[in-house]
């Protein structure tokens, strides 16, 4: 240090300060610090700001209302085996009435890198309340149009090449073939998980069952988040059936607490508003909108997915069939392209969040 033009004898002014770390917290911090250089690695082939668009028809799923859980999983086996380099099966168990609970893992081919890189992972959760077809009807044709029809557009493709999917399309089939929303237990799956849980709704479709993760196809569901702590995006998907009052299509509920994906989920709204209202002549104009944001909490799937770590976290709802149309039928061509359409730009939008 000099003071004016008198250069001054150099002075030690602090002291060294050394702190030696246990093994196990270095190799802790080495993790954590791998773990978050890797998730600023994710990259995408493809741009994919644009807004996912289809005319398809898919005429052969005019009565998903009445299918067995049995032959939803069917539908998903025959996709694997005609794309079994992309698609496998992974069989998680049954319910107590030995009904099928499988995940399926749609995993991109891609090329070794000598630095470390993390493809984007996306879990889609159907089927929890089982007189909601639509989820995994919806779900089947995204996934089955980046099998055969990636080449047709740029972000099918760059969600068949660029993602790895998780899905379970039926998580209480014995609901799902009675039509309820409960399970054979009557348990609601939805208040059934670990997070937030408390007993409630005795007697009612709303019970959360006896003590947290009761029930199997919960705790498979938990299997699927233990195997898999780099999931990005968890989407679990449902709909609501409606009235004849009903006038929305979609409905995001995301964390309480969440403004980003609330924001994301308003981008979802907006955007799917505008393309509808151009298409359907049954969508009223401004200021109308296809749907409606609302958070929530409780011993939901979604909260356990948030309580284990997962960056993005939200219950996805599309309508039973569009009660603004008075030509409407459910699970219908409109419905079903409307509602797959809805999805597929819904995991676009998060995937883009992803990359910020």
């Amino acid at each position: 240090m000099n003071f004016g033009s008198e250069s001054l004898e150099y002075e030690d002014f602090g002291d060294i300060l050394s702190i030696k770390l246990a093994p196990d917290v270095i190799q802790q911090i080495s993790e954590e610090a791998a773990l978050k250089n890797e998730s600023n690695l994710i990259q995408i082939d493809l741009l994919i700001n644009g807004v996912y668009k289809t005319d398809a028809e898919w005429t052969e799923f005019s009565n998903f209302r009445t299918v067995t859980s049995a032959q939803v999983y069917q539908m998903y086996d025959d996709l694997t085996a005609a794309h079994s380099s992309y698609m496998t099966k992974q069989n998680l168990g049954t319910d107590t009435l030995g009904n099928e609970i499988s995940l399926y893992k749609f995993k991109p081919t891609v090329p070794s890198v000598p630095t470390k890189s993390k493809m984007a992972k996306v879990f889609i959760l159907c089927g929890q309340h089982g007189m909601e077809h639509s989820p995994p009807l919806a779900t089947y044709l995204m996934l089955r149009e980046m099998c055969n029809n990636w080449q047709s557009n740029e972000l099918i493709e760059a969600l068949r090449f660029n993602v790895e999917f998780l899905v379970i399309p039926v998580l209480n089939p014995d609901g799902w073939n009675k039509y309820t929303r409960v399970n054979e237990n009557g348990v609601d799956l939805n208040r059934n998980w670990p997070a937030n849980w408390s007993y409630t709704g005795e007697g009612t479709e709303l019970w959360s069952g006896p003590s947290a993760a009761s029930e199997l196809g919960v705790q498979y569901a938990m299997q699927v988040f233990e195997e898999n702590k780099d999931i990005d995006v968890f989407m679990d998907f449902h709909n609501f059936n409606g009235t004849a009052a009903e006038t929305q299509m979609l409905w995001v509920s995301p964390q309480t607490d969440d403004a980003l994906v609330a924001a994301m989920a308003r981008s979802l709204v907006t955007r799917m508003t505008r393309h509808w209202r151009g298409k359907y002549a049954f969508i009223p104009p401004e200021p109308y909108f296809a749907g409606r944001i609302a958070g929530g909490s409780g011993a939901m799937a979604k909260s356990y997915a948030a309580s284990v770590g997962v960056p993005l976290s939200a219950t996805f709802e599309v309508c039973g069939k569009w009660w603004l149309d008075p030509a409407a039928e459910q699970h219908d061509t409109i419905h079903k392209r409307t509602t797959m359409e809805a999805l597929t730009n819904w995991v676009l939008i998060n995937l883009n969040q992803l990359q910020k």
